[in-house]
């Protein structure tokens, strides 16, 4: 009787490459912030800022970027 022996193939995942971030360094207001676009934060000396705040700031940033793209 001959003995039939099953093959494993490994399933090794490959990463992606990974992305570098998309900081991007803005002044609103007379202070500079930094903006993390991809995960919608922004960063005032490399703290987090107030929610409400930040939505504020990333709103006049975009507003900006349309501006200047229209």
């Amino acid at each position: 009787m001959a003995a039939t022996r099953n093959a494993r193939k490994s399933t090794r995942k490959t990463r992606k490459a990974a992305q570098p971030k998309e900081l991007i360094s803005f002044h609103w207001e007379g202070e500079t912030y930094v903006l993390d676009l991809d995960r919608n934060k922004v960063y005032r000396n490399w703290m987090a800022v107030e929610t409400n705040k930040g939505f504020t700031i990333l709103g006049a940033y975009r507003q900006q970027a349309a501006a200047i793209s229209a």
